[in-house]
């Protein structure tokens, strides 16, 4: 039986993409991301945001082989222990606390935890008078050689996100 579905690297675009048994096609990108260095004004190479697009519109049944391709391009990507992955959770039809779960119990039943760190941060931040939470988590190989300056930052973004303007 597989084990993931077979997925193809786009080296144009920089991203993995596989169909499903259903038809359905996924992207997944890993983006340079940032945000972390523009808050530490001090540069962390290698941190990624992963971005995982359903790109077919038709409605996808249940299909367990797609967390499980995920799952096998996400221990590719940390092939390279200097890597550290920034998820946030997208809020698009309010669906951001429950995203967030699900990430969370992916990474739970993932076969790479010995490895692969995941610390979570969900950041509570006001706008104009209204509360709004940032789900976020940081995923990184346990033998990062940098990895305590880039948790350093990572820990202050609630305060950092709040601080007066």
């Amino acid at each position: 039986m597989q084990n993931h579905y077979d997925y193809s690297f786009d080296e144009e675009t920089l991203t993995y993409s596989f169909i499903t048994k259903n038809d359905i096609t996924y992207r997944v990108a890993f983006v340079a991301d940032e945000s972390l260095s523009l808050i530490a004004d001090t540069t962390f190479d290698n941190t990624y945001q992963i971005v995982i697009e359903k790109v077919s519109a038709s409605l996808e049944p249940l299909d367990n082989l797609v967390s499980k391709t995920v799952n096998a391009i996400i221990v590719r990507f940390f092939e390279n222990v200097q890597h550290a992955l920034l998820y946030v959770c997208s809020d698009s039809e309010h669906r951001a606390a429950i995203r967030y779960k699900v990430f969370h119990r992916w990474y739970r039943n993932s076969d790479y935890r010995e490895y692969i760190v995941k610390v979570d941060n969900p950041v509570s931040y006001i706008i104009e008078g209204h509360s709004y939470t940032l789900y976020t988590s940081l995923l990184y190989h346990k033998d990062h050689p940098s990895i305590h300056s880039i948790l350093d930052v990572y820990s202050q973004l609630e305060a950092i996100l709040n601080a007066e303007k």
